[in-house]
């Protein structure tokens, strides 16, 4: 079989069903997969429109839906590819075909339709994965924010080649997604099937978008009026995998440093305005930091939005209180910002924003020459927060505004504007919670607290000390260096949706020569002449 069935973890597999498919497919395969298209000039590009994912799913699994097999054991894993025990350890040298396919460094000629056989194997691992999402355990959003930093670190050194030392402590926790295996299953899984006719750097960002519009289908399911995802139509082919690479060491924004580094990887290394960096942090909003990967721990958005593709990572740095969360696993070098609103009162998961993040919306409030500088958890105690009367729109989404179901007080004129502001900093920057009502920083036991004079207490883990700290900067109008573009994303999805797309297509081809990109083609063509042939012929699915 030309094209082997695709491993779908916990799904269905087929049989007689999905043969059927193979035997349709065995004509455009023998010359698309054995032969490349090398006249591309000649390969006419798609018209095309693009078919519903959910829909294709829905009728590849009707197809399948009587056939059923039992799921893997379980404790099963991938098998493990052969690491290099020298030099660099990059996804090229461990990600290619075995046997005599030949692994494809360019991709020659694909179709729409090879684009959606990848998207949906990589849409079927995410899909075979258990829907459970809690604290603890959030294997969908942790498998797809894993492919999803692939990519984008990827980028970050300015080549969408494939290519990041796995060695590398920035790049900590992106082999097991990639190779090694991850809940069972690795990219490796779906990329044996295709590695001679895809190069693993087209692959890859293929691999991103699928985790993309899996995620955001799970949105949709509860928001039927949400904007969908359209990569396809934007997607281009033709990057050359490397397996060695620049070193990856200083290529990733250092978090400790705030907008610094966001200046330097974002806006001077991709070439993005200060708008558009933000709306790619946008990606935040699936899956969770840890400890052991990069030092830092807990979810940007809580663990339920966490495997849904939306907003609420934007939404969470402005409808949310943020205070200090310093020396986090007790190093003195990692220091972030922890939520500490109303709804700590009854969080069993820890919400955690970066400088890189947080510095994007707000500036210090100390003294006069520090005025206006971006946030940074090690040297600011503030805390920071935005009027509700500035998130109408991000209130609506959430449900919610630090913590308090109602939304915010929505101070107007016939309010004293003073005691209602107090109100809401009250509510933001809720520092006066119960001792016994509290929880750590893993989500788990609670935590004593003994209180000092002043309402002062002290928490453990050095986390930070509690009083009522001044706010970052001004809470009515943010002015750091994105709080326009983030209030706005915060209160419009659409609006982010719209320029994260126009982003990601800029960046996912960042470095490669555009003369060497090609938009999805209908139809590959080759010209026989050049392997003893006397005719021209083409094949399609």
């Amino acid at each position: 079989d030309l094209w082997p069935q695709l491993p779908v973890s916990h799904e269905p597999k087929s049989t007689s069903a999905m043969r059927v498919l193979h035997v349709a497919s065995v004509a455009w395969l023998l010359g698309a997969i054995m032969q490349p298209c090398i006249a591309r000039p000649a390969c006419k590009t798609e018209a095309k429109s693009e078919p519903d994912v959910s829909q294709l799913l829905q009728s590849q699994r009707a197809q399948i839906r009587n056939e059923s097999s039992p799921p893997p054991p379980e404790g099963s894993r991938p098998v493990k590819p052969a690491r290099p025990e020298k030099g660099q350890v990059t996804p090229a040298l461990i990600l290619k075909c075995s046997g005599s396919k030949k692994t494809a460094i360019v991709t020659q000629c694909m179709t729409a339709w090879m684009y959606d056989r990848v998207l949906h194997a990589v849409m079927q691992q995410l899909h075979g994965l258990p829907e459970i999402c809690h604290e603890k355990s959030c294997p969908r959003a942790d498998y797809a924010g894993c492919i999803l930093r692939s990519a984008g670190h990827d980028l970050m050194d300015g080549y969408a080649d494939g290519c990041l030392d796995f060695r590398v402590p920035d790049n900590a926790g992106l082999e097991a997604c990639m190779a090694t295996g991850e809940f069972g299953i690795s990219l490796t899984q779906v990329y044996s099937h295709f590695c001679h006719i895809v190069s693993l750097a087209d692959f890859l960002y293929i691999a991103a978008e699928a985790a993309m519009v899996f995620s955001r289908q799970t949105h949709l399911k509860d928001h039927s009026d949400a904007k969908p995802l359209n990569f396809k139509s934007h997607y281009r082919y033709g990057r050359t995998t490397n397996s060695q690479c620049p070193s990856d060491s200083g290529t990733m924004p250092d978090p400790e440093k705030g907008c610094s580094e966001v200046e330097r990887v974002f806006v001077n290394g991709l070439q993005l305005s200060w708008g558009e960096a933000a709306a790619l942090m946008g990606t935040h909003t699936l899956g969770k930091a840890t400890l052991k990967n990069s030092g830092y721990e807990g979810w940007w958005s809580s663990p339920e939005q966490s495997q849904r593709f939306n907003n609420n990572y934007f939404i969470m740095m402005v409808a949310a209180g943020w205070v200090p969360q310093k020396r986090v696993g007790g190093i003195a070098e990692k220091n972030q910002w922890m939520r500490q609103d109303a709804s700590t009162r009854l969080a069993k998961s820890h919400q955690m924003m970066l400088n890189t993040d947080l510095c994007l919306v707000y500036t210090s409030g100390g003294t006069y020459q520090d005025m206006g500088v971006p946030v940074l958890a090690q040297k600011h105690d503030c805390c920071a927060w935005v009027v509700s009367t500035r998130l109408q729109g991000a209130i609506a989404s959430a449900g919610e505004y630090c913590g308090n179901p109602g939304g915010g007080l929505n101070c107007h004129d016939e309010n004293p504007i003073a005691t209602c502001m107090n109100k809401e900093h009250e509510l933001c920057c809720h520092l006066n919670i119960p001792a016994t009502e509290r929880v750590d920083a893993e989500g788990e036991n609670k935590v004593e607290v003994a209180a000092g004079e002043g309402g002062h207490a002290e928490r453990p883990h050095d986390l930070f000390k509690l009083g009522k700290p001044e706010d970052c900067g001004d809470m009515f109008n943010p002015q750091s260096v994105a709080s326009k573009e983030v209030l706005q994303y915060a209160n419009d999805e659409s609006a982010w949706i719209r320029i994260f797309v126009k982003v990601w297509k800029k960046v996912s081809t960042v470095g490669v020569d555009k003369k060497s990109l090609y938009p999805l083609k209908e139809k590959c063509w080759r010209d026989q002449s050049h392997h003893g042939f006397k005719h021209k012929s083409h094949y399609r699915h």
